[in-house]
């Protein structure tokens, strides 16, 4: 596949903006960042990047260090779990709105797969590395 889409980032002419596409999408399926990016800058330079697909922020950095890719607000929402508040006393504490809170300890929930607050609690005292002193706000 890299080497097919090394071939599309020859084609020139009118078939130019679908061929560098379809090379995007299969450098970005390998993970070949730097091989898009130049299919990318090929594509600006030629007029077609209008053509290519959308380009995708990856995950936060915070997201990419934790096991389990809590963003720095889902690590937050944890530790105040961890201390037992619940989403109106952690809103209060972090400055959000409760609706916020519930998205993200819904998708605490979900990142640990746990159904409730009370599974994610057994499973930090288990494997309390996944909570570090950082997170708490």
């Amino acid at each position: 596949p890299y080497e097919a889409a090394l071939a599309l980032m020859q084609v020139r002419g009118a078939e130019a903006g679908p061929a560098l596409a379809r090379a995007v999408t299969i450098f970005e399926s390998l993970e070949a960042r730097p091989a898009a990016a130049l299919a990318r800058k090929q594509a600006q330079r030629l007029g077609v990047a209008d053509q290519l697909p959308k380009s995708r922020r990856g995950p936060y950095a915070a997201a990419r260090r934790h096991p389990l890719g809590l963003t720095r607000h889902e690590q937050q929402v944890l530790a105040l779990m961890a201390e037992g508040m619940s989403n109106k006393e952690a809103a209060r504490r972090l400055s959000r709105s409760p609706r916020t809170i519930e998205h993200q300890v819904s998708s605490v929930l979900g990142k640990f797969h746990a159904a409730n607050r009370m599974e994610v609690l057994l499973r930090l005292r288990g494997e309390p590395w996944l909570l570090s002193a950082s997170d708490v706000p």
